[in-house]
Formats: C-alpha cells, structure tokens, sequence
C-alpha cells in the first residue's frame, strides 16, 4: 500500500482534501459536489487519512454519516485512479522541469 501512497506521508489531510476538489471537478451538480464535500468533512472528522479509506473499501461508514451512497461509492473506489494519475502529473512535471 505505501508503494501506491508514497506522497500521503507528509500532509495527510491536505491529501484527502486534495482528493475531494478532484471529485467535485468531475460533477457539474452542485448537490454533488456538496456531497463530496460532506465525504471529505466526514473523512476529516473521524480523522481517516487517505490510505485508510482506500484500505477499508467501505462505502457504508460514509452512507452511515449521511452521505449519498454514489457519493460514498465513487469517494472509496476512486481512490487508486485519482493516485495513479497524479503520479503521471506529477512524474510528467518532473520530467519537463
């Protein structure tokens, strides 16, 4: 798993933060991004960092905190998608600097 988050050590809930103005940027729906927005307080409240809700894969523990379950779907699932392309981001900046 450290190897999928090598950067998430550092400032951790920037991370999911981070991650959270990602999910919104992919909606138009402003109840949407409201939604994802409420996954990331909810995720900041109970101080879940980013690997951790990747490692528990568990859409619920959001839903039980009011957050729509397509929501609460796509903020667990995305999570290795979101990693891998950020790494190529951030790789391709490194390369052209």
């Amino acid at each position: 798993l450290h190897t999928l988050f090598p950067y998430t050590t550092l400032f951790r809930s920037a991370t999911v933060k981070e991650y959270s103005n990602w999910q919104q940027s992919k909606v138009v729906d402003l109840a949407w991004k409201g939604e994802s927005q409420k996954a990331c307080d909810v995720a900041m409240t109970h101080g879940l960092d980013f690997e951790q809700i990747y490692k528990d894969q568990d859409p619920s523990f959001f839903t039980t905190n009011c957050v729509m379950l397509g929501i609460a779907r796509r903020f667990v699932r995305d999570i290795k998608y979101w990693v891998k392309q950020h790494k190529l981001v951030r790789t391709t900046d490194t390369l052209n600097q």
